[in-house]
């Protein structure tokens, strides 16, 4: 059974009837300015999703294609020194297999990924685009990552086996 990790801005779940009171049921301290300053923050887009996480040593069979492809295709090819997030969706409004480069992203839906991959994607997401929530299908966990949490506290953490 392959196990299904989401990565998702903390204002989206803050714009979720009782999101904010979900992510503070699971453990983590969440203070009411933390879910004011993620409001305040405007969802990335598309292309600077794909090159942070190809900043950040991580790689993924993308099952979305990118509609500029010159500017993104292959950015996310698993390679040499890079960990891999699996099969990987974007959220975003409308159409998932064909995404504007500059379609707002609300998350990253991993299928099947190393748990490497889910600490480097979820540290560098927050660390550019403000608090992240990591969370699987199961709820077994959910964690609030922001800017700075160290990636060791994700790693030890964040265990999809």
């Amino acid at each position: 059974m392959s196990t299904t990790v989401h990565v998702n801005s903390l204002r989206w779940f803050a714009e979720q009837d009782g999101g904010a009171e979900f992510v503070r049921s699971h453990g983590d301290h969440l203070a009411d300015e933390t879910i004011v300053r993620a409001q305040a923050l405007a969802y990335p887009d598309a292309i600077r999703v794909v090159t942070t996480l190809r900043e950040a040593g991580v790689g993924a069979d993308c099952w979305f294609t990118l509609s500029a492809p010159d500017t993104a295709q292959g950015l996310l090819e698993p390679g040499s020194g890079t960990a891999s997030l699996g099969g990987l969706s974007l959220s975003v409004g409308g159409e998932r297999e064909l995404i504007s480069s500059h379609a707002a992203v609300t998350g990253l839906t991993c299928t099947g990924p190393d748990d490497e991959a889910i600490a480097r994607a979820a540290a560098a997401m927050a660390r550019a685009f403000g608090p992240q929530v990591v969370w699987d299908d199961g709820l077994a966990d959910v964690m609030l990552v922001d800017s700075d949490t160290p990636i060791e506290t994700i790693r030890a953490r964040w265990q999809t086996n």
